[in-house]
C-alpha cells in the first residue's frame, strides 16, 4: 500500500478533536438547514445558517452524522468511553461562546449544548468500561447505531503510553472488539507527543491502515496488535 492510497482511505474516518472534524462543510441536516462546523474561539463550534453556535466539542471528542438530525458524539472520560446520540433538532443557540470555552478548559467538559428538551432520548448515554485486557465485548449501543457496520478509533491509557487500544465497535452486532497496541505500549516512542489517531479498515486486505500525531502512516497486522507496515 502507498502512503496516498492510505490517505484516501482516512479521508473520511472519524478522529479527535480538534485535528479531524470537516470544519467548513455541511455536518448534518437540522430544522434550521445543514449545520457546519467552524472555529470559534479555542473550540469546533456545530453552526446553523444565521452563525449561531449550537454545540460545541471540546478536545479530544470524537463526532460523526447518523440519520437525519442526529449524530454521535463520544470521548473517554476517567476508565470510560461515552457514547451519547445527540439530536441538534433540539439544540438552542450558546449565546456566549467564548464564556463556556471558558469553561470547557477550566472543567476539561466534553462539550456543550443546551436542550429543548433534555431528555434521554436527546441525549442517549452508553458508558463502556475501559479494561487492560483485549477480546470481544457484547455492548448495548444506541439503537440509532444499528446502521453502523464499524466504528473504529484509538483509546488511550490512563497513563501516557500504557495501555492505548484500538476499539472497534460493531454496533449493529451489539459488540465491541478491543485491541492493545503492544507495538506502541512496548515502544520507545515521546509519549505524549506522538499518539495514534485514527483507524479504518482497507476492505481488499481486511487490515486497518492508522495514523498518529507525529508519526508515519501505518498498517496493523492480522492481529491488529502490531504494526506490519510503517508508509514513509
Amino acid at each position: 500500500m502507498t502512503i496516498d492510497e492510505a490517505k484516501r482511505l482516512l479521508a473520511t474516518a472519524p478522529g479527535p478533536c480538534p485535528w479531524y472534524l470537516p470544519l467548513g462543510s455541511p455536518f448534518v441536516d437540522s430544522r434550521w438547514g445543514p449545520l457546519t462546523w467552524r472555529k470559534i474561539g479555542n473550540a469546533p463550534a456545530l453552526v446553523d445558517p444565521s452563525g449561531a453556535a449550537r454545540f460545541l466539542l471540546g478536545m479530544y471528542g470524537f463526532a460523526i452524522k447518523l440519520a437525519s438530525t442526529r449524530m454521535l458524539v463520544w470521548y473517554q472520560h476517567a476508565d470510560a468511553v461515552h457514547f451519547h446520540v445527540v439530536n441538534v433538532d433540539a439544540l438552542e443557540p450558546i449565546e456566549s461562546v467564548k464564556q463556556c470555552n471558558a469553561l470547557m478548559e477550566l472543567h476539561r467538559l466534553p462539550w456543550i449544548a443546551f436542550d429543548l428538551t433534555p431528555t434521554r432520548e436527546a441525549h442517549d448515554v452508553v458508558s463502556v468500561p475501559i479494561r487492560s485486557d483485549g477480546g470481544t465485548r457484547a455492548v448495548g449501543f444506541p439503537s440509532e447505531m444499528d446502521g453502523i457496520e464499524e466504528l473504529a478509533f484509538f483509546v488511550a491509557g490512563n497513563r501516557p503510553g500504557s495501555g492505548t487500544q484500538l476499539w472497534v465497535a460493531r454496533p449493529s452486532h451489539g459488540l465491541l472488539d478491543v485491541h492493545p497496541q503492544d507495538w506502541f505500549n512496548d515502544g520507545s516512542f515521546d509519549f505524549g507527543y506522538q499518539w495514534p489517531t485514527r483507524a479504518t479498515r482497507d476492505a481488499q486486505s481486511g487490515r486497518f491502515v492508522c495514523e498518529g500525531i507525529r508519526l508515519d502512516h501505518f498498517v496493523l497486522d492480522d492481529m491488529c496488535r502490531n504494526v506490519a507496515e510503517w508508509l514513509r
